[in-house]
């Protein structure tokens, strides 16, 4: 019996530690913001600014979406982006390279801060 509760006491024990584990891994705040402006109209170009906190890795891939709600075929909006640049939070330029044609590879060295901006002209 008392193995037993043994046994049971130390499967307990594992489970909260997993469970802690999990939820404390899970508690990362990361942040996401878009700012649009549209200094000249006349252009039709809108400038956007994505700030993103809290993400981390050698490398991060940002997509953009290839279809809208109540359009149901493919489109290719990434072909209207225009002055793609990528930063880190001290303003220091990011290599990136586009990999498709609506995915940018930001080779981030870790930052936990980007700031991607680029302008995207829209005619519709």
């Amino acid at each position: 019996m008392v193995d037993k509760l043994r046994k049971n006491f130390f499967t307990v024990i594992v489970l909260y530690c997993i469970a802690v584990a999990f939820v404390l891994g899970q508690n990362q705040e990361r942040i996401m913001a878009f700012t649009i402006s549209m200094e000249n109209p006349n252009t039709h170009y809108y400038h956007v600014v994505f700030h993103c906190e809290g993400i981390r890795g050698e490398t991060l891939d940002f997509k953009m979406p290839v279809w809208t709600p109540g359009y149901y075929w493919i489109l290719n909006l990434a072909k209207n982006i225009a002055n793609f640049e990528t930063r880190d939070v001290h303003g220091n330029q990011l290599d990136w390279h586009k990999i498709n044609k609506n995915t940018w590879r930001v080779n981030s060295d870790n930052a936990s801060n980007i700031r991607i901006s680029y302008d995207v002209f829209a005619f519709r």
